[in-house]
């Protein structure tokens, strides 16, 4: 059997407070964006930088991790965080029945960090 691994880890800083829903079997589910930018130096001298909007989501699951509560609690429009999760992609008919596909970051560790960029304890 072979093995695989799909992670990935953002530091980054909140887009904007984190959007409540509720999946159709009532999990609660938390959706938010993580802003990553990286710059560099052209061969000009010239610098060039680069924003990516990252999409996140987070459930509380029946074994007792209530992620997306800590993240309703702790993100906030602008600070800094540590998300690790799994890329997944899915598709969904829009409301003209156009077919979309969205890229999201299915949330598993999470740690929000301070202007200084130590962590702040946050529950599990």
């Amino acid at each position: 059997m072979s093995r695989s691994i799909n992670r990935i880890t953002l530091v980054g800083n909140v887009g904007g407070d984190p959007e409540i829903r509720h999946t159709h079997g009532g999990r609660k589910l938390c959706q938010f964006q993580v802003v990553t930018s990286r710059r560099w130096t052209k061969s000009d001298g010239s610098h060039e930088e680069k924003t990516e909007w990252h999409r996140c989501v987070a459930f509380n699951t029946d074994r007792g991790r209530q992620m997306a509560d800590v993240i309703e609690r702790f993100a906030k429009r602008g600070i800094r965080v540590y998300v690790d999760g799994r890329v997944e992609y899915r598709v969904y008919e829009d409301r003209e029945g156009a077919e979309r596909w969205v890229t999201e970051i299915i949330v598993q560790d999470f740690l929000a960090l301070d202007p200084k960029d130590e962590p702040v304890e946050v529950p599990a």
